[in-house]
């Protein structure tokens, strides 16, 4: 079991090993295909081989470069990536299923988690823009990976932690396109309550999802994860990154765009979701709504927001009654 004082900050164990998770990648068969790549190292995919009560199972493997995780700092932020991730269970966040470490200088570190078949909702937006739909895509899954997405970060605000770098490379699409999030690298933990204020790292995080207090460089609070979301439906709704009419801005025309209240045209989005979106990303970061809010919106103007007479409701419905499981929430799901 995961200790769960991981969850208190400034009480990070120095160690957060869960054994029944630490594997031995002599038990996978690790293709060649490379699937990500940055500035940590590569993920590549493997098949896990069925091993006493494990079953055979297609997943991702994080390599971690060697380099990278020289230091004690760098040790401990693996760590707590690895604490954090097993200790959120949800269905819109992506489960890790094993991890290894060096021993005795053998080995790497790398995260084990399930292949996601349809990849990230980057991509899948990319294909869009270009008007290639997937197999399988339509205003049902678009629906879901909003509502996803929210109830995803609701329930890891309810567990006092802050993503930090919610974007859509970080949401990871399954074999139905339902979304899981993913990359808890940046993430921090928080003390109770959502408004709690933390003096963290600046400028941590993707730029175009950054919120302007983070430019500040002053304390900040789960807020920016309300602000990059509704970057992220940005993205998702328009099929274009944030800010992309302004020619790609740099980091300097960025923060000054940010700083004056500026925001990217949303032109063509739902008058619904325009009023959600203009919401999530107030210059004042107490006047935007926290996640249990919007997941409480999205259910009581089911109508409004997922509208398309194409959705199937009951697909809809049975995803966003399963998904709202655990979250503390004042409405009901009729």
């Amino acid at each position: 079991m995961v200790n769960t004082n991981c969850l208190t900050l400034g009480k990070m164990p120095p160690k957060i090993y869960t054994y029944d998770k630490l594997s031995d990648l002599k038990d996978f068969e690790i293709s060649d295909t490379v699937i990500g790549e940055g500035s940590f190292g590569r993920v590549r995919e493997a098949l896990r081989r069925a091993k006493g009560k494990n079953p055979e199972m297609k997943v991702a493997i994080k390599e971690i470069k060697s380099g990278c995780l020289q230091t004690s700092h760098d040790q401990a932020n693996f760590h707590r990536e690895l604490c954090v991730q097993i200790s959120l269970k949800h269905l819109c966040i992506l489960p890790i299923v094993g991890y290894t470490v060096p021993f005795m200088g053998q080995g790497k570190y790398s995260i084990i988690t399930p292949l996601m078949a349809k990849g990230s909702l980057k991509h899948v937006i990319k294909d869009l823009s270009r008007g290639i739909a997937p197999d399988g895509w339509d205003d049902t899954k678009r629906s879901i990976i909003i509502f996803g997405i929210a109830c995803g970060m609701a329930y890891i605000h309810q567990s006092d932690v802050i993503h930090r770098d919610l974007k859509c490379d970080n949401v990871l699409l399954d074999e139905n396109f339902y979304p899981k999030i993913c990359d808890f690298g940046l993430s921090k933990v928080f003390k109770e309550g959502t408004e709690n204020m933390i003096k963290m790292t600046r400028n941590t995080g993707t730029p175009l999802y950054m919120a302007p207090e983070i430019y500040d460089n002053e304390a900040y609070s789960n807020k920016v994860d309300v602000f990059a979301f509704a970057m992220l439906l940005f993205e998702f709704l328009t099929l274009d990154e944030p800010w992309k009419e302004r020619g790609k801005p740099t980091l300097f025309k960025l923060v000054a765009y940010l700083t004056q209240g500026l925001r990217p045209n949303l032109a063509g989005v739902s008058d619904s979701f325009k009023e959600l979106i203009e919401r999530c990303w107030d210059q004042d970061p107490h006047a935007r709504p926290p996640f249990k809010e919007i997941v409480e919106l999205l259910i009581t103007k089911r109508k409004e927001f997922f509208d398309d007479p194409s959705i199937d409701e009951e697909e809809l419905l049975d995803f966003m009654e399963t998904a709202i499981t655990n979250l503390k929430l004042d409405v009901k799901l009729e």
